[in-house]
């Protein structure tokens, strides 16, 4: 009996003193503990259970955060047209709601309010969003000094040795005078068609040279006359038309036809780009209706002996240079008004002009070869300015 009390006495001033020690833990965290928890002193108490229940949760909010992020990961590098319409969307969601489910907090908190580490996916192979017109970047200026234009521009003919050995001989003097073939530019030459200031394009409206009317009077009761152009068949019909305007139907019908842009033998980018052109005789001679007219004028045909082109441009005529009459530009500033509005100094010296072509057509027609006659007024460097 005495042991007894003396167990229970010992047991009464056990629990006076503190817990039992099976409800006590010793004050030095184990290794393991310590591993887990750096951040914790060796004088702080082991977790209890309410920290414990924290550091679950935050073991499952990283471990959701890493699923969310691998499957961020996985739909960046899915090249774009593997992507499903609304894909990103739908998978953005379910990772949320993953996330949600695994974790602590309710699921009725924003998402963004998580205060767990969001692992940012890499950026490398994101392509960047469609940028509207307007915010889109500038072209990307021209290397130095490449060319405007990249269309190839037609091959500059060069005249026949048959042709050169015919032009240089000296010339002869007809004993009866004959009619010419004479092919007539345009633009330039008889006319001028004023741009169009904000386009820079040329307008519809021709304004005549000073003179051309009366001379395209002489060329129709005198030569055979035929329009070559590089312009095309549309401006080239209303060209003619304003130009032949003053003359009788009956000299209208002796025009043998138009050449234009059409019958130069140009490619399509060619033919609608600004590109040099040439003005070669010989497919024109070959035209049945251009030799038809040759024995209605009294002779067997066209050729070199016979044909001017009368043009601003010596480069067009490259392939025949000593059949070329060549007249001074005609050309006026974009605002000035019609013809007949034109000053006293300008009607005078481009009227001058007209006359001189006139005056040496009547010489060429008394030539055996025009071509020849041409030659030596070239190295005589004769010109038509007035």
């Amino acid at each position: 009996m005495g042991k007894k009390k003396r167990s229970r006495a010992a047991v009464s001033a056990s629990s006076a003193s503190g817990p039992a020690p099976s409800m006590a833990r010793s004050s030095a965290p184990s290794p393991a503990q310590q591993s887990t928890h750096p951040h914790q002193s060796s004088n702080t108490p082991l977790l209890s259970i309410p920290h414990a229940a924290t550091a679950a949760t935050a073991t499952t909010t990283t471990a959701a955060a890493n699923v969310i992020a691998s499957k961020v990961t996985q739909l960046v590098h899915l090249p774009r047209q593997q992507q499903k319409p609304g894909a990103q969307q739908r998978n953005l969601n379910a990772s949320a709601q993953d996330f949600r489910s695994t974790s602590c907090y309710p699921v009725s908190q924003p998402f963004a309010s998580i205060p767990t580490p969001w692992p940012r996916p890499p950026t490398a192979h994101v392509k960047q969003a469609y940028q509207p017109y307007h915010t889109r970047p500038a072209p990307r200026p021209a290397a130095p000094g490449a060319s405007e234009h990249t269309v190839t521009p037609p091959r500059a003919p060069s005249p026949s040795k048959a042709y050169i050995e015919h032009a240089n001989k000296p010339p002869t003097r007809l004993a009866q005078p004959r009619r010419l073939l004479v092919l007539l530019d345009l633009n330039g030459t008889l006319l001028y068609r004023p741009r169009h200031p904000k386009t820079g394009r040329r307008g519809r409206q021709n304004i005549l040279r000073p003179g051309a009317r009366e001379l395209i009077s002489y060329l129709f009761d005198n030569h055979a006359v035929m329009v070559f152009t590089s312009a095309t068949h549309r401006n080239a019909e209303a060209c003619v038309a304003s130009l032949l305007e003053h003359l009788s139907p009956a000299q209208r019908s002796q025009l043998i036809g138009i050449q234009t842009r059409e019958q130069l033998g140009l490619t399509p980018a060619q033919f609608n780009a600004k590109v040099q052109v040439y003005k070669p005789l010989e497919p024109v001679w070959k035209l049945k209706a251009v030799q038809a007219s040759a024995k209605i004028h009294g002779c067997r045909s066209w050729d070199m002996t016979n044909t001017v082109l009368l043009d601003d441009s010596a480069e067009k005529a490259r392939g025949n240079p000593h059949n070329l009459l060549q007249v001074p530009e005609f050309e006026l500033d974009d605002g000035i008004g019609p013809a007949d509005q034109l000053p006293a100094d300008i009607v005078k010296t481009q009227t001058a002009i007209m006359h001189r072509v006139q005056a040496m057509l009547d010489q060429l027609k008394w030539e055996l070869s025009a071509a020849r006659r041409i030659r030596v007024w070239q190295q005589q460097k004769m010109t038509l300015q007035g």
